[in-house]
């Protein structure tokens, strides 16, 4: 049951090699476009929200409370597609959001910018940034300006949503140059890293993974739920116990919250460590 992420430049084939990935071994696949099927459930969301678009939010975007709601969302998803195991996830930070476990192969795909910028001359940008996909065959200057804007809105996302340099090497296992690798020999060479004795799951990476996956869904339920606003949210879930923390304004919210996550299924238990702190008095 493993699980592969993807990281990719424009013009690196990464979304190309993730579907022929999942196509080869029967795998799952999850990218920025499929995910907003796997969290309807928690309510109305924004397919073009840079959180799930995986572009970086402008200024005034920030200010905007559904930032903090859709990054919560995309971890959620992210965290369940990758406990049924057998799944390719290509983009959203997941490598970052699944670092540390032993059954995930994390790779990143890059290639030269001059191959880069002529993949993106012949087949237009499918796979980039929201925005920027399916414009169709470019000139070299209207090329090279997609490449280098891609790479802009990738790597503000990634500082957005993990705080991270998305090309740092150290945050991926396998790094794939595509100039001079085609699509069936990356392909190739991913299946065989996968037979490595290394990539397999252990009873702590499983075990990990479902308190990830449970603390995920009950920071999505919380900040989902109408009428309850808790700064800071924060859930964290071992073998079913999920401690909750941050601020709430009332009494009333905090035990709401508290009877909500135990609705959650597999939460045999909840540590409720939310704060309450009154709004501020004004006209003082």
């Amino acid at each position: 049951m493993p699980v592969v992420t993807i990281g990719r430049q424009l013009g690196s084939l990464g979304d190309e090699i993730g579907h022929g990935l999942a196509d080869r071994l029967g795998f799952r696949y999850l990218d920025h476009r499929t995910l907003p099927d796997y969290v309807r459930e928690f309510g109305e969301i924004q397919p073009d929200a840079p959180e799930i678009a995986e572009t970086r939010p402008s200024f005034w975007e920030r200010l905007n409370e559904e930032r903090r709601r859709h990054a919560i969302l995309v971890r959620s998803a992210v965290y369940s597609f990758a406990r049924d195991g057998d799944a390719v996830i290509v983009g959203l930070g997941s490598n970052f959001l699944l670092r540390g476990l032993s059954h995930v192969l994390r790779v990143l795909t890059v290639a030269p910018p001059a191959v880069r910028i002529e993949r993106v001359m012949q087949v237009g940008t499918s796979g980039g940034p929201s925005g920027l996909d399916n414009l169709g065959p470019l000139d070299r200057d209207k090329a090279t300006d997609v490449v280098r804007r891609a790479d802009r809105e990738r790597g503000g996302y990634i500082r957005y949503m993990h705080n991270a340099d998305w090309l740092d090497v150290h945050g991926y296992d396998l790094v794939l140059n595509t100039g001079n690798l085609g699509l069936e020999r990356a392909v190739g060479e991913i299946t065989y890293t996968l037979e490595r004795a290394e990539i397999a799951p252990t009873a702590m990476s499983l075990r990990a993974l479902e308190d990830l996956t449970l603390a995920g869904r009950v920071e999505a339920v919380l900040v989902s739920h109408a009428g309850i606003w808790i700064h800071g949210l924060k859930a964290t879930a071992e073998q079913g116990v999920v401690t909750i923390t941050g601020e709430v304004i009332t009494d009333e919210d905090r035990e709401y919250a508290e009877e909500s996550a135990r609705g959650v299924p597999g939460v045999r238990a909840v540590q409720n460590e939310l704060r309450i702190q009154p709004p501020p008095l004004t006209g003082m």
